[in-house]
């Protein structure tokens, strides 16, 4: 009852595309038995959200925007005092229509107007899937866990879409170890294990996960941002370019104007190696020249012009 309570004010204080929506909540008594309920919209043909990255052709450009929709909803959560600390891949579905929805928010913590957290109703308990939990949610009382949280999951949800397999494999067996693992184990970069994977991509993932909170995006809307660029081309703040990866996304981005630019580089460079081919060429034939002259010098007795001669060739 506490939890279906929890999510229906979480919901209610919501309206956004990438939340799914709440239409209304309440208890149903049957007998003894108190029923909570939520009416929420269908989300017609939905896979989560790995499933769907995962889909034959699906493109990485594709996968970003639609990660950046589902960060646009969780900045919406943020800005109005909603943490939900339970992302992962059944709690983002993706509809018929590549459309986003982001679900449960049982154990969300909502932060009241004046900036005070909501009392926890489990005081000490963790709170969250492991596989998918911040090392924070594991060392830190839970009024200390901010939405950086939410932005470690989504990374972790993103480094599943690409690879496959999660970054953590904390199974049933393994949960009692669980905080050593996401403590003191260090994820594969994700275009080291698939070359497949742009270099861009892979340092947004591993911004969005790293272990000390303060590295990570500052904000929701940070990573969209991007997540964004890397869709649409555009360098990205998670690593700095090199100045050759700055010219050939120039050439990318702009393929007329760039295409001139080879031209006339190009043009140059042939200008320039003719020219000196040119000067060499004219150099070897004034050479000959005077070897001639000295040879011919010295078949008529004329030793000082022959030496003379020879001087400017060996200049």
């Amino acid at each position: 009852i506490e939890r279906s309570r929890r999510e229906a004010n979480a919901l209610a204080r919501l309206e956004h595309p990438a939340i799914a929506r709440s239409y209304s909540s309440g208890i149903e008594h049957r007998g003894e038995f108190p029923l909570p309920y939520i009416v929420m919209e269908r989300i017609d043909d939905a896979r989560s959200i790995v499933d769907w990255s995962r889909a034959p052709g699906r493109t990485h450009a594709a996968t970003a925007l639609t990660f950046a929709a589902v960060c646009d909803g969780m900045q919406h959560g943020h800005n109005r005092g909603v943490i939900h600390r339970d992302l992962k891949p059944s709690n983002i579905l993706v509809d018929g229509a590549d459309r986003p929805r982001i679900i449960d928010f049982g154990v969300a913590r909502l932060v009241s107007g004046d900036g005070d957290f909501e009392l926890e109703t489990v005081v000490g308990a963790l709170i969250g899937t492991p596989a998918y939990m911040a090392p924070e949610q594991f060392e830190l009382p839970s009024a200390e866990v901010d939405a950086r949280a939410d932005i470690h999951a989504v990374g972790l949800i993103l480094y599943e879409s690409l690879l496959g397999r999660r970054a953590y494999e904390i199974t049933r067996e393994r949960a009692f170890d669980a905080r050593r693992i996401v403590r003191e184990s260090d994820p594969p970069v994700p275009h080291r294990v698939d070359s497949h994977i742009p270099v861009d991509l892979s340092a947004i993932v591993m911004k969005a996960i790293a272990k000390d909170r303060a590295r990570r995006y500052p904000s929701m809307r940070a990573l969209a941002d991007d997540l964004r660029a890397f869709a649409e081309g555009r360098a990205v703040s998670a690593r700095v370019e090199t100045r050759l990866e700055r010219f050939a996304r120039l050439l990318r981005r702009n393929p007329v104007p760039s295409a001139a630019l080879v031209i006339a580089i190009v043009s140059l460079v042939v200008a320039v190696v003719l020219s000196t081919s040119a000067l060499a060429a004219a150099k070897r034939r004034s050479s000959a020249a005077e070897l001639v002259l000295a040879m011919v010098a010295a078949s008529e007795g004329s030793g000082r012009e022959a030496l003379t001669a020879l001087g400017r060739l060996e200049a």
